[in-house]
This record gives C-alpha cells, structure tokens and sequence, in this order.
C-alpha cells in the first residue's frame, strides 16, 4: 500500500492489480455485472483459488465483479477497493452470504468512528479511502491540493481527470484526507 504512494501518476486498477501480483503473488481479474444493484452493492470479489505457494508468476486468482450501472470513475474506484480487500485479515472478510447481509445492513447505519463496527463493514468504509489513496498517489495529491485544483475546475471535469467519483474528490482533496488514510492503513 504505500510502495503505490511514491507513484508519479494515476494508476488504473490494472496496474494496481500487477503491483499486488507482483509483491505478493495475487491477481484480479474484472468481470461486469449488468444486474447487480448499485443501491446495495457497487461490486464484490471472490477468490478463485487457493494458492498456499503463490508466486507472481504463479499467482492466486481473484475475481472482481462489478456493476455495470456506473460511472468508469465508480468502476475503477470499486474495482481497486476489492483489489486491496486481498491484504484484509480473516474477521474482516465476508465468506459466506450472511456475513454479507450483515456487512450491507450496518454499514449505512454505523457511524464510521464507531469503535465497534463490523471488521467486515470497517474494512469495506476502509477499502474506499485506500482505493482512492493508490488511485491518486500522495504526490499527486499534493500537487493537486496545492495547485487549488478544487477551486479551479468543476468535480465533473476532476472525475474525467482523476478517474475518481465526483462524490469522493472534495474528500480526496481535502488535508484531512491523509489522517484518514493513515488510520486505514493501521486497521
């Protein structure tokens, strides 16, 4: 995760797929869902096979599956959000469909500071922050920041340019942002 920090550039959830293969043998692959429901769920992954010996030659396969009912820019960000979930610990995963069901039911309703959330719904209001942060690399952010680019262009023109939802650039953008990110990274 922060190996994808010191990039120069914005990277597409492809290139952060072959970043995680070749630093710890796992891959995705992106797979679209025309009837998956983006009220509920924008996407989801699911292992294809266990590798106890994986190498990035030999990878484990993961496959992504996203709805089609977005914007590239939610695509990307949703895709990239399931890439990183690979590195979540065990608690934090949802294996089974009632894990999921739980996971959905309390994340709208949870405050995101709760201490006692879900792992499962933590992991997944965490898994947005790093996206967006291996998305629009910390230099990048900066650059961006400094430059005053939320003042001097429209969030639907920063969408085209980031590849990043609309709905997340001002939090992107923000100083604040980085706090953010660091506790993602901690949990």
């Amino acid at each position: 995760m922060q190996g994808l920090q010191v990039r120069d550039q914005v990277l597409s959830p492809y290139e952060i797929s072959q970043q995680v293969r070749l630093a710890i043998g796992c891959v995705s692959r992106c797979s679209w869902d025309k009837g998956l429901d983006i009220r509920h769920l924008r996407g989801y992954m699911v292992r294809d096979q266990h590798k106890p010996n994986r190498t990035p030659e030999d990878p484990e396969w993961y496959e992504c599956v996203i709805a089609t009912d977005q914007s590239l820019a939610w695509q990307h960000i949703v895709w990239t959000k399931e890439i990183l979930q690979i590195f979540d610990n065990g608690a934090a995963r949802t294996n089974s469909e009632a894990a999921l069901r739980e996971m959905l039911e309390t994340r709208n309703t949870q405050n995101a500071n709760v201490s006692n959330a879900l792992p499962s719904t933590q992991a997944d209001r965490n898994g947005f922050v790093l996206a967006l942060a291996s998305a629009v690399p910390y230099r990048y952010r900066v650059v961006l920041r400094q430059n005053g680019y939320l003042d001097r262009f429209p969030l639907d023109e920063l969408e085209k340019l980031l590849v990043v939802p609309q709905e997340k650039i001002v939090f992107l953008l923000d100083g604040s942002f980085e706090e953010h990110f660091e506790a993602a990274l901690q949990e």
